[in-house]
C-alpha cells in the first residue's frame, strides 16, 4: 500500500448538492479569498465579520431600513424612524404607519424619502428636522423609491407605472408626470439607480431608463432600447449594487429563481448549480434582502430568504463555482437555541464603519473582522470539503493536518487555548464520525501544529473541521497522509 502526503481542499466554496455524494462542501461564516503566495489559483478561508453592537434604537424589533446621508444615518425599526450621529447616539425623529413588512428609503438632495409596506410615503427634511407623511393628492402611493438627479421615483401599487416628483421636493407630485413601463405587461415592484440609470423591474421583466433632460415640463425619463432583459424580480427588495454591477434575486423566463449580475445591460447568471438548487426548494422567496458591502477588497452580495432562515453571499471577485458561501447566526426561539439566517440586515457604511442591523432586536452593529462573535454570541465557522477517493479503492488516513493561523489564543478566558473540531465522513457526506479536538495555538505558540491521528479507512472521505473560540479561524489548507489499498 503506497504511502503519500495529499494536499485535502479545505480552502473551498458552499457547494453542497442535495445529492451530497455529488458535492458536500459548506463553508459557513468562511469566505473565500485569492492568496497567490499560495500558488497560483489558490485560496484561503477566511472567517467572516463579527457583530459589536454599535446602537440601540430601543424597539426590541427587527432593523428594517437603514441609509446613509454623510452626517446622519437614518434607520427604521417597528412603526418608528431614527436619526444616529457619528457616536452612535439614537433620536426618534418620526413615526410611519406600517410597524412590519417592506421598507424603502432613499436620499434625495434636500429630503429623504420612505415608503413602506402599505405603500404610503414620508419625507424627511435636513434642514428643518421636519417628519411628514406624503398629503398631495397627485402622490400615487409607492410599492418602491429610489432617486436620481434631485427628482424622487416611485413605482405605483399594482402598476406597470412610475411617477416623478418635484425636482428637490418629495411632497409635490403631478398626476401626469408619470410612464408606463409596459414593455412587457408585468407591474413594477422595485425601482433602482445605478450610473444615472433607472431600472424599473417588474415580476417578469426590467426596463432601463436615463435622464433625457428635458425641462419643458415633459416627463424626464426615456427608455434605454434595446436594453430591456426579459428576467423579472423574484424578490422587489433584493436590488443592489457593488463593484460596478448590479445584483438581484431574479425568476427566469421558466420561473426558476436564480441571482443575477449585471455590468452594464448584460445579465449573467452567477448563482452556481448548488445555490439555484438551493434556491428552488425554499417555499417563498418573494421576501428575500439583498444588499452589498465590502470585506476589505471583497466585495460582497448578500441574500437573506427571512422565510427558509437561509443567508447565502456571493463574492463576486470570484467566479460563481468559487465565490458562495453561508452565513449562519445563533439566536434563541423560545429557550432554545437555532442556527438561521444572518442576524444583519440592511447595511450602509457610515462613521467609516460597515454597519448592519439586527434581524428581531432594534440593535445596529459594526460589521468587522475584528471581533469573532455576534455581540457576545458564539459564531461557529464551519467548512467541509469535496470528497476524495480513488475509485472506489480503501483509503487509510494515518494523519491530518489543517493549516490555520497559529498562535492565536487570547491572552485569559475562553480562546486562551482554542481548538478546532474536527469530524469525517467515509461514504461521502451522509454519516459522520465523533468530534474531535485538536488546538490552534496559545499566543505566541506560532509553531503549533493542527493535527489529528490515525482516523481509519474508509472509500470516500470528507473532512469538517468548526471553531467556536472567539479567535482569528483563517485556513490556508490542509494535509494528509494517506495509504490506498489497491
Amino acid at each position: 500500500m503506497p504511502s503519500n502526503r495529499r494536499e485535502i481542499p479545505f480552502a473551498g466554496p458552499a457547494y453542497q448538492r442535495s445529492n451530497v455524494f455529488i458535492n458536500a462542501q459548506q463553508s459557513i461564516n468562511y469566505y473565500l479569498e485569492p492568496y497567490p503566495a499560495l500558488g497560483q489559483n489558490k485560496f484561503a478561508l477566511r472567517g467572516c465579520p463579527g457583530l459589536r453592537s454599535w446602537a440601540d434604537l430601543g424597539t426590541g424589533k427587527a432593523v428594517r431600513g437603514l441609509l446613509s446621508t454623510g452626517d446622519y444615518a437614518f434607520a427604521v425599526s417597528d412603526n418608528k424612524v431614527f436619526r444616529i450621529d457619528t457616536d452612535g447616539l439614537v433620536t426618534e425623529v418620526g413615526n410611519i404607519t406600517a410597524s412590519s413588512g417592506y421598507i424603502g428609503m432613499a436620499q434625495g438632495n434636500l429630503q429623504l424619502m420612505i415608503v413602506d409596506a402599505e405603500n404610503k410615503g414620508y419625507i424627511y427634511t435636513f434642514g428643518s428636522g421636519a417628519f411628514a407623511d406624503i398629503t398631495d393628492t397627485a402622490f400615487p402611493g409607492a410599492s418602491s423609491v429610489t432617486h436620481q438627479d434631485g427628482i424622487f421615483l416611485v413605482t405605483e401599487p399594482d402598476s406597470f407605472n412610475f411617477y416623478t416628483s418635484d425636482l428637490n421636493d418629495g411632497t409635490t407630485w403631478d398626476s401626469l408626470l408619470f410612464f408606463p413601463a409596459n414593455w412587457k405587461s408585468d407591474n413594477l415592484i422595485s425601482i433602482f439607480s445605478d450610473h444615472r440609470n433607472v431600472w424599473a423591474g417588474g415580476t417578469e421583466s426590467i426596463e432601463i431608463y436615463y435622464n433625457n433632460g428635458n425641462s419643458s415640463g415633459n416627463f424626464l425619463f426615456t427608455r434605454r432600447d434595446g436594453a430591456e432583459m426579459q428576467i423579472g424580480l423574484g424578490a422587489k427588495d433584493s436590488f443592489s449594487q457593488i463593484d460596478n454591477a448590479v445584483f438581484w434575486l431574479g425568476r427566469n423566463e421558466n420561473g426558476q429563481g436564480q441571482v443575477f449580475r449585471a455590468l452594464g445591460f448584460q445579465p449573467t447568471v452567477v448563482s452556481n448549480e448548488a445555490i439555484t438548487e438551493a434556491i428552488a426548494n425554499y417555499s417563498d422567496i418573494s421576501d428575500a434582502i439583498g444588499f452589498a458591502y465590502l470585506i476589505d477588497k471583497n466585495p460582497m452580495y448578500e441574500l437573506t430568504f427571512p422565510t427558509a432562515d437561509v443567508t447565502w453571499v456571493y463574492n463576486s471577485s470570484l467566479p460563481p463555482e468559487h465565490g458562495w458561501h453561508e452565513r449562519r447566526s445563533r439566536r434563541l426561539s423560545g429557550t432554545r437555541w437555532i442556527s438561521g439566517r444572518h442576524r444583519g440586515q440592511k447595511h450602509v457604511f457610515f462613521s467609516g464603519k460597515h454597519l448592519v442591523g439586527d434581524i428581531e432586536n432594534g440593535k445596529v452593529y459594526e460589521h468587522t473582522r475584528d471581533v469573532f462573535d455576534e455581540d457576545g454570541t458564539e459564531m461557529e465557522a464551519t467548512r467541509s470539503t469535496v470528497a476524495f477517493g480513488s475509485n472506489q479503492d480503501l483509503i487509510t488516513v494515518n494523519e491530518l493536518q489543517v493549516l490555520f493561523t497559529p498562535g492565536v489564543g487570547l491572552t485569559s478566558g475562553q480562546g486562551s487555548d482554542p481548538v478546532a473540531i474536527i469530524s469525517w465522513s467515509g461514504d461521502g457526506g451522509y454519516t459522520w464520525s465523533n468530534e474531535h479536538q485538536v488546538k490552534i495555538g496559545k499566543k505566541g505558540e506560532y509553531v503549533n501544529r493542527a493535527i489529528i491521528r490515525q482516523l481509519g479507512q474508509h472509500r470516500n472521505w470528507v473532512f469538517k473541521v468548526k471553531t467556536t473560540d472567539k479567535v482569528q479561524r483563517d485556513i490556508l489548507s490542509g494535509f494528509a497522509d494517506i495509504e490506498v489499498d489497491e
